[in-house]
């Protein structure tokens, strides 16, 4: 608690400085500065109280996940800049919709030739929750032999 405060606290100079440099893009930037603090905030105080071994995660896995995402912006950014916005809101709806398409096709392709888990293990988790899996057996419905 005390930790992301303080975070918090930092992250409103971030905001207002990006602000004024950047305008709405310093915003946005400030607002992810402020979420990878909490989050690596988060991980080292669950580390250090032995919850979370920070040595146990898997670090190829999310090097390969951090490296797509960010050629996957590059990519979606240099893709919206081609549109001219008009102020009107159906080009910003255009540009929205081609930066989501390139976005998620271009993860989509990381994923695949870096040939990351992360696919099947969302896959994975999928079925687990879906309503036909079928539901553990409870402790009182097991019938003890003699």
């Amino acid at each position: 608690m005390v930790a992301s405060t303080v975070i918090t606290v930092a992250s409103l100079v971030l905001y207002r400085a990006l602000f004024h440099a950047f305008s709405v893009v310093g915003l946005a930037i400030a607002s992810d500065v402020g979420i990878v603090a909490n989050t690596v905030a988060a991980a080292v105080l669950l580390h250090r109280r032995k919850l979370v071994s920070l040595w146990n995660l898997p670090w190829a896995e999310l090097g390969k996940a951090i490296l797509v995402a960010a050629v996957a912006g590059a990519l979606s950014w240099s893709v919206v800049r081609m549109i001219p916005l008009r102020g009107s809101r159906v080009a910003d709806l255009e540009s929205l919709v081609l930066s989501g398409i390139t976005w998620a096709g271009a993860v989509a392709a990381g994923l695949w030739l870096l040939r990351s888990d992360l696919p099947q293990a969302l896959r994975r988790k999928r079925a687990a929750n879906s309503p036909t899996a079928t539901p553990p057996t409870a402790v009182t419905d097991v019938k003890m032999e003699s």
